[in-house]
């Protein structure tokens, strides 16, 4: 087993050419697809003139039923 790390998991996209290029295999590419966001009143980003929180958050606050560890 060498010392170093051998990649990230990710998986192969295509096949290396004898003459050093790479063909990419689009049955290997991963497609996400999106949900349809017509309608939807979230943004995308946090306004800078977005309010400061008026106290600290904690876990209970977005989860009531967690248990304290």
């Amino acid at each position: 087993m060498p010392s170093y790390p051998l990649g990230k998991r990710t998986g192969s996209m295509g096949n290396h050419t004898k003459y050093g290029g790479y063909v990419i295999d689009w049955k290997k590419v991963r497609h996400f697809v999106a949900p349809d966001m017509k309608g939807c009143e979230f943004k995308p980003y946090v306004s800078r003139r977005a309010e400061e929180p008026q106290r600290s958050l904690t876990i209970q606050d977005f989860l009531p039923t967690a248990k304290k560890v």
